[in-house]
C-alpha cells in the first residue's frame, strides 16, 4: 500500500495510486472529488466515473449528476452543453473524459464499453459449455489444459461478429 500523493491521507493500493496520481495533479481536489461522489475503493467504478467527470467540468456538475441518478455518458454531454450555451461558449470540458481516462485504468476498461470489451462479452458467453468446444477447434485430439485454446477462439468469434 502507498500513500496517495494528492492532498489526501487515505490509503489506497498503489496501483490505483498510480493512476491517479499520473492523470491528476497535485493541486487538483481529487480528495473532495473522491470523497463528495462516495468512492468507496479502486472497483467502485460508478463513484469513480462521477469524481472523474466532475474533476474534468469542475463545480456543478457532481451535485446536478447525482440529482439525475449519477454520471452516464449522456448526461455528462448534456451538462457540457449546457454549461457551454450558459457561458457562451462553443464547448465546456471533455464530453468523453471519463472513457478517455479509463481506457487507462486496468479496472475501467471492461466495465465503460472499451478496451477489449467485446472478447470479454464473448467468454462471458461461454460459460458452462466446457473445454470440449476450445480443444477440438484448435486441433487436439483430446483434453489439454491451455487458456491460448480458449482465448484463441473466443478472439475468432469475436472478430466474425
Amino acid at each position: 500500500m502507498t500513500r496517495l500523493v494528492l492532498r489526501t491521507n487515505r490509503v489506497w493500493p498503489s496501483f490505483f495510486s498510480r493512476f491517479l496520481t499520473a492523470w491528476l495533479t497535485a493541486d487538483c481536489e481529487i480528495k473532495s472529488c473522491l470523497e463528495r461522489a462516495g468512492v468507496k475503493n479502486p472497483l467502485d467504478m460508478e463513484n469513480i466515473k462521477l469524481a472523474l467527470q466532475s474533476y474534468n467540468y469542475g463545480n456543478g456538475y457532481l451535485e446536478w449528476a447525482k440529482a439525475r441518478g449519477g454520471y452516464t455518458l449522456a448526461n455528462a454531454a448534456e451538462f457540457s452543453d449546457m454549461m457551454a450555451q450558459r457561458m457562451g461558449w462553443s464547448s465546456y470540458g471533455d464530453k468523453q473524459y471519463v472513457p478517455h481516462v479509463l481506457q487507462y485504468y486496468a479496472f475501467g476498461r471492461i466495465q465503460t464499453g472499451i478496451g477489449n470489451q467485446a472478447i470479454v462479452q464473448v467468454a462471458a458467453s461461454q460459460e458452462g459449455k466446457g473445454g470440449t468446444t476450445y480443444w477440438s477447434w484448435y486441433g487436439f485430439g483430446n483434453r489439454v489444459e491451455w487458456c491460448a485454446c480458449f482465448v484463441l477462439y473466443c478472439k475468432r468469434i469475436e472478430v466474425i461478429s
